[in-house]
């Protein structure tokens, strides 16, 4: 039986037959192997044997289609393509593939059941128009340079290729999800998925890392958007796509890198930009992305530093980076504070090297009718100390800055203060980490629940 009810099949595979010949003395060719490692993942994801996978490996030149093979497509739950330049040449894929598209439309729950497998590098235009828009499964790399392209798995996936077994895991989480929708939808059962983030399109230098962090957030329980590609030649359709799925995100998510990628007429800032302008016309909190190596004043593209250089930039590690963002989607909503806010007290907590910076941030704040107060500069240690504790005791929130001084500093004072703020009576109503000046700065790789991520690494905002 099928997982999905209703079904004979859960997965049907349409491929082009010169894509299934092995190599001399590989073995099995490439689509089986890919078949039977997607057969292991699925039933360890979905807790049975195996997932009912149809594929005929009989399949040869342009064959009718047979009554079997219309049975199956109408019994099948999800299509997965095999897209190669050999499909695309491949008249029989082509009534392969409409004749399930005709079936597909005829049921109530339809959902995205194509799933896409790029076999080697397929132009969005070459595509069918039923496939235009589907964000594939790409199984193959460009060389930067030579622009050669290579093919992961072939003629055999090897354990130090680990890029396979990753876009391999990829395809079978999302396959196992839908499967699950299915069935649940099924048995009337509506699947809840959770907190969805947007995940912006990457230049293809970042292209390996996106596809890490979308896979940390899908494993953390995340619905990534978007699922779709948008239209590629026209800006103002591209906005308008996005808008829609931007509604109901609780964060967008940007790696950025020197690079400001492809630029249609009237699209000065390129899709980098034009993506971080609408998370920002919709009011969208924004996290974004790039390597503390990156020299700023080697990017001559003016837009792309521009971009590079907002205020919601983190130049961190990207281990550093996925913590804060899986933070702050798990982050509650504050309760309103019980007393007037203008009442505040916040304890300004800053090393010698910062104290310039530190000043100036009290002074925006004392400028909004907040009482602020910064750690003493002189006495003996137990003085010191004391005055500390009771800052900390006393305020309503607290700002560590991270200027100039040494990460170990900042680390030192998060850990010592965590344990004095487990005394108080009252829980802290804010707690933020204040990145100021210069831009470029050791890993912290320490967070704090409910720590707010404060980017003033340009000057404060």
């Amino acid at each position: 039986m099928a997982f999905v009810p209703g079904h004979k099949y859960d997965v049907f595979v349409s491929y082009a037959h010169v894509d299934n010949l092995p190599l001399a003395g590989a073995g099995t060719a490439w689509v089986s192997t890919l078949i039977q490692n997607l057969k292991v993942l699925l039933a360890r994801k979905l807790g049975r044997d195996l997932a009912e996978i149809w594929m005929d490996p009989r399949l040869v030149g342009n064959v009718p289609l047979t009554p079997a093979i219309l049975d199956s497509l109408g019994e099948t739950a999800t299509l997965l393509v095999i897209l190669s330049t050999g499909y695309l040449a491949s008249e029989w894929c082509q009534r392969e593939k409409n004749q399930f598209l005709k079936l597909a439309e005829k049921r109530q729950h339809a959902g995205s059941r194509i799933f896409l497998v790029e076999l080697n590098k397929v132009d969005l235009h070459r595509r069918p128009p039923e496939f235009a828009d589907l964000l594939g499964y790409r199984f193959w790399e460009e060389d930067v340079l030579s622009k050669k392209i290579s093919i992961l798995g072939d003629p055999v996936p090897r354990p130090e290729e680990p890029r396979y077994y990753e876009r391999l895991n990829d395809l079978s989480h999302d396959l196992a999800a839908e499967l699950e929708r299915l069935k649940q939808s099924a048995v009337g059962q509506i699947a809840v998925g959770g907190p969805a983030v947007f995940l912006a399109e990457a230049t293809d230098d970042l292209e390996t890392l996106r596809d890490e962090i979308k896979r940390y957030l899908q494993q953390a329980g995340l619905r990534v958007l978007p699922e779709r590609w948008y239209p590629r030649d026209d800006p103002a359709s591209f906005s308008q796509a996005m808008s829609a799925d931007l509604q109901g995100c609780k964060l967008f998510i940007q790696l950025l890198s020197g690079l400001s990628g492809r630029k249609p007429a009237g699209l000065s800032q390129g899709y980098p930009g034009l993506q971080y302008e609408q998370a920002v016309k919709s009011d969208v909190p924004v996290l974004q992305w790039r390597s503390r190596e990156l020299d700023l004043d080697t990017v001559s593209d003016e837009a792309q530093r521009k971009l590079l250089e907002a205020d919601t930039v983190w130049a961190c590690g990207i281990e550093e980076f996925k913590a804060a963002v899986v933070e702050e989607i798990r982050r509650e909503p504050r309760p309103p504070p019980s007393r007037d806010p203008v009442s505040a007290f916040v304890f300004v907590n800053s090393d010698a090297s910062d104290r310039a910076f530190a000043r100036d941030l009290c002074g925006w704040l004392t400028g909004h009718g907040v009482m602020v107060s910064l750690p003493v500069s002189k006495g003996n240690p137990a003085e010191i100390r004391q005055d500390l504790e009771e800052n900390l005791k006393g305020c309503d929130g607290v700002i560590i800055v991270y200027g100039a001084t040494p990460v170990t500093w900042v680390r030192s004072q998060l850990i010592q203060g965590r344990k004095i703020l487990s005394q108080r009576e009252q829980p802290l109503i804010a707690l933020a980490l204040c990145e100021g000046p210069p831009s470029e700065k050791d890993e912290l790789a320490l967070m704090l629940p409910n720590m707010f991520p404060l980017n003033c690494r340009t000057g404060l905002n």
